[in-house]
């Protein structure tokens, strides 16, 4: 039996197609992971319930042990920073 010409595709048509399917898949994937549901009675929404729960509480221990750090090291980071773009202006105009 003869198979008909329109449903024979070469192989790069195949590929892009395939392409095509996985980016799309991509694109979705985020919102797929985000917003599936899940049946109450699995395991996987025990999980994820009991993470999400926990999530305020971890959060707040991380920003008060972080908070310090922040607080000291990304300002004297900002002033190094402006110091060394600064100063080549200020050598060039004579105020140094």
């Amino acid at each position: 039996m003869k198979i008909p010409v329109k449903s024979v595709i070469s192989k790069t048509d195949v590929k892009k197609l395939r392409k095509k399917r996985q980016v799309k898949a991509k694109k979705t994937a985020i919102l797929r992971k985000n917003f599936r549901r899940l049946n109450e009675s699995s395991k996987t929404f025990s999980t994820q319930f009991q993470e999400s729960s926990e999530s305020p509480s971890t959060s707040k221990r991380l920003s008060s042990k972080i908070s310090t750090l922040i607080s000291k090291s990304i300002p004297e980071t900002i002033d190094n920073i402006a110091k060394e773009k600064l100063l080549p202006i200020i050598k060039s105009r004579g105020y140094n």
